[in-house]
């Protein structure tokens, strides 16, 4: 007789799912992406805003701004000028609810009026990208109101403006857990047909078993769909389940660490996924491992008592 399986519970980090908003206006235009649009709280959601100059001229005092809700974190984690990293720009918040109820302002200011004399510029097909974090302790959907920007003409002496439209609005949300999917099922004129419930738009795999140790993949979907076994009438027992398909641990980019000596030890550089939590840890054995040091990415730590050992290995990894 085939059988159906249980929900199974998962580890969740995050979930990849990315979108992308923008607009364009004085022939510029500006884009807000997140790599995700559904997160647990307290971890971040990477977003990204990105903004050519589409005009003749050089801007001056380009600032980008963001409405974004009040009880977010937020946390600057780059900003480039086509490609080279600025550091003497300036981050400023505003007052809660100054433009929309429940939200606070911010934004990102290249030079400041009115004598521009931090000297950046931005040049006619330029772009900057902003990169930053939002990070909320409550759980729900938040609405994403406007973001705009705005810059000088000196040649025509005039100002430039641009923001987005109701239909550039966007939603995320942040999760305390991720319910486990379900998968029911019932016998078919074909085979047995398999339901899966999940979050609505993540990407669920059901696999069978006749074991419920070896495990074959059937089919990727996103939550909820509907999947017939063809195969199921051959087997005497079968089982199934649903998980989650795409987490963080099967779609980011391991870290990487680089490393040199330095005068009170030997310093590590850790590069990963920005505003995530890695832990540098040191093995003598390789199979033993000690933790050193969790931070967020990027970061740099130091291990003085590297001189004490012969030997020494480190790795990073993604902080549980």
């Amino acid at each position: 007789m085939t059988r159906k399986a249980a929900t199974l519970s998962f580890c969740l980090w995050a979930l990849l799912i990315p979108a992308a908003f923008g607009f364009s206006s004085d022939n510029s235009s500006l884009t807000r992406s997140f790599n995700q649009t559904v997160g647990l709280t307290n971890f971040p959601i990477v977003v990204t805003a990105t903004f050519t100059n589409g005009g003749t001229n050089a801007l001056r005092g380009f600032y980008y701004a963001d409405e974004l809700p009040s009880a977010f974190a937020v946390a600057t984690l780059s900003l480039t000028l086509n490609g080279q990293v600025v550091t003497n720009y300036t981050f400023e918040a505003g007052q809660d609810g100054d433009v929309y109820a429940g939200c606070t302002p911010y934004r990102w200011v290249l030079e400041q009026p009115p004598s521009f004399t931090d000297s950046n510029s931005m040049p006619p097909n330029a772009t900057v990208q902003i990169v930053y974090s939002i990070t909320s302790s409550a759980a729900g959907s938040f609405s994403l109101q406007q973001f705009s920007w705005a810059g000088y003409d000196l040649v025509n002496t005039n100002s430039s403006f641009g923001y987005s439209e109701n239909a550039d609005q966007q939603s995320v949300s942040f999760l305390t857990t991720i319910t486990p999917p379900s998968v029911t099922g019932q016998f078919s004129t074909s085979g047995f047909t398999l339901q899966l419930d999940g979050v609505p738009w993540l990407s669920y795999l059901i696999e069978a078993s006749t074991n419920l140790y070896d495990w074959v993949p059937l089919v990727t979907n996103t939550a909820p769909f509907s999947f017939t076994d063809t195969n199921a009438p051959g087997y005497s027992l079968r089982f199934y389940r649903g998980r989650l398909l795409l987490n963080f641990f099967t779609t980011a980019t391991p870290p990487s660490l680089a490393a040199r000596f330095s005068s009170n030890g030997f310093t590590l550089q850790l590069q990963g996924v920005p505003g995530f939590g890695y832990v540098i840890e040191a093995s003598t054995n390789l199979y033993d491992w000690v933790p050193l040091l969790t931070n967020t990415a990027p970061f740099s730590f130091t291990d003085t008592n590297a001189a004490g050992y012969s030997r020494r290995f480190y790795r990073g990894r993604l902080s549980q």
